[in-house]
């Protein structure tokens, strides 16, 4: 039996590199972006302006572009526990998403291990509190059993030395 397992790991592990090479797909640019072309600094005027998507606003300036979101959290201002409430999320009821305030952890055999922090409050800001460390504050309001915040993200990138356009012709 031991035999046979092992045959069966070598063969797996044999067949396994030549399955998943196999279903990629190679790309061969005849025309790659040419080194010889000049850099251009800015957006074709056809090019700018702002477009909004949903919540979100594509703006094109003349050496610049910037997406920006804004969302609205939903924080159930209390304590969940993951174990309990599953059966209810995988069921798909809550077609809003809520995030938690704190969160009961569990062990293996499902028993409370402890009660995790989530979200902290200080000043008029509310904090997330992740893995890596705590992400930037948000004005909150509270209604009822619920915490409500509007985020706005704004990433933008400037044409420069770094970042640049090239001219293509066809």
């Amino acid at each position: 039996m031991k035999t046979l397992i092992s045959l069966t790991t070598s063969v797996v592990l044999l067949l396994a590199p030549i399955l998943i090479l196999q279903s990629c797909e190679v790309y061969h640019f005849e025309n790659p972006l040419p080194t010889d072309a000049s850099n251009v600094y800015e957006f074709p005027k056809e090019f700018r302006g702002a477009w909004v998507v949903d919540k979100d606003t594509i703006t094109i300036g003349k050496n610049f572009f910037e997406v920006s979101s804004v969302e609205t959290a939903k924080i159930f201002n209390g304590i969940w526990n993951r174990q309990q409430d599953s059966a209810r999320h995988n069921r798909n009821e809550d077609k809003v998403r809520y995030d938690h305030l704190k969160e009961v952890v569990v062990d293996s055999l499902g028993h409370p291990k402890d009660t995790v922090v989530r979200y902290i409050f200080k000043g008029k800001k509310i904090y997330h509190v992740t893995e890596e460390g705590i992400e930037k504050g948000w004005p909150f309001v509270i209604k009822g059993d619920t915490i409500y915040c509007v985020q706005k993200a704004i990433l933008r990138v400037d044409l420069n030395t770094s970042f640049f356009l090239r001219q293509v012709t066809a």
